[in-house]
This record gives structure tokens, sequence and C-alpha cells, in this order.
């Protein structure tokens, strides 16, 4: 892995490249990744933006699940639905507002899939755009073999052609 880190006024600029990832046994192809913290205003909490070409869901979900800071129906549903699938040209951008913490979330996704929990259904073999932030979300289905799981509705997993949800 080369690793670059720049010091700005303002901040800092973290680079990855050729970044070497395995975990239980599974590589993954060489990524790219980029980290800038930025305090340019200091009336405000700081500013932190995220690019990474590469993602495996399962990898990213266990080590969250492991953080103190991830506590309650978070860990509970990570545990059960265990999302699993790979995440490409992913962007994540936080800022912590006075009351809230803002974020946006945008990735290409290949495969993923989630187990049905409580309430929420489940799905699998996703592939498609992700976008969220901190009030919706929105998962855009152009994948023939996805199937999305209802278990307090339905029988068995329906088939998905083209799906948009929030």
């Amino acid at each position: 892995t080369q690793l670059r880190w720049q010091r700005r006024d303002s901040g800092w600029v973290l680079t990855l490249n050729r970044l070497a990832v395995s975990r239980d046994g599974r590589a993954w192809p060489d990524a790219r990744a980029r980290i800038s913290y930025d305090r340019s205003d200091t009336s405000t909490p700081p500013a932190i933006d995220t690019q990474i070409s590469f993602l495996r869901v399962e990898d990213v979900a266990a080590v969250s699940a492991a953080l103190p800071q991830f506590d309650g129906p978070w860990r509970d549903y990570f545990a059960q639905a265990q999302p699993h699938g790979d995440a490409h040209d992913v962007a994540f951008n936080v800022r912590s507002g006075a009351t809230q913490l803002r974020y946006q979330l945008h990735a290409d996704v290949l495969g993923l899939t989630v187990a049905p929990w409580k309430l929420l259904p489940g799905f699998s073999g996703a592939t498609g755009l992700l976008v969220a932030d901190e009030r919706s979300g929105a998962l855009d289905v152009a994948t023939p073999g996805a199937t999305l799981e209802l278990p307090k509705v339905f029988r068995g997993a329906l088939p998905l052609g083209a799906v948009r949800g929030r």
C-alpha cells in the first residue's frame, strides 16, 4: 500500500494507492482511497470527505460493528442482517451539525445481499446505485435475478427486475 499524507492550512488529506486488504481469506482487488478533513470554518464541526474505489460490504460491516461507538440497534441489525456484496466508486461525506450528524453516501453496488431483520425486508443479488443521506436512501436495482424477502408478508422471495425505493 502506498500512503501519502498532506497537511493543509485547514486540515489534511490522506491518499492510499494500491490498498491491499484481505479478510477471512478473501482479498480485495487493488483499491484507491482518499480521505480529507477540513476545518476551514472553525465555527462549525469539521467536514470529512471520503472516496474509495472498492469496498467489500461484509468487511466494513464487521469492522463497524466492532467499534464501541457503534452500539444499540445498528449493531443488532448488522449482526442479524449480515450484509455482504461489493461497492465500487464509493463517496461518503460527513458534516456534523449542532444537533445532528449530516452525511451523504453514493456507491455502485454489486451483489448486495441483506437478510430480513424484524420488520425490515431483506434482498439478495442487488446490483445498482445506492444513494443515501440522513433523511432517506434509494437503491436503484437494475439486475435480473435479484430478490426481495418479506417473510412477514410472503412465503418466498419475490423476483425483482428494475426497482427504485426510498
